[in-house]
């Protein structure tokens, strides 16, 4: 099966890769809906069990946590941790 344009598992990468230099310059509004479309991509094409998606949900748990938004960073940081848990056994 061949994936073209925006619902391709690399370019989940680009997305996540540019919202990761939208967070290190603090600009959280840029850097959020990059962090949620890569998700989307990846949960549609691969799942949620893969270390991308795992790092794209800990940065956007970072991102909320620095916006003060505990109650989703919380969210992305239990995803992250799902995860990591089921990668180690």
């Amino acid at each position: 099966m061949k994936i073209k344009g925006n619902e391709n598992p690399d370019y989940a990468v680009i997305l996540s890769n540019l919202a990761l230099m939208y967070l290190s310059k603090r600009d959280y509004n840029s850097a959020e809906p990059l962090y949620l479309e890569a998700l989307k991509i990846w949960d549609t094409t691969i799942g949620e069990n893969n270390t991308d998606y795992a790092l794209t949900a800990k940065n956007l748990a970072s991102l909320y946590k620095s916006k003060g938004d505990y109650a989703k960073a919380e969210v992305y940081y239990i995803a992250y941790t799902n995860v990591a848990v089921c990668r180690s056994r």
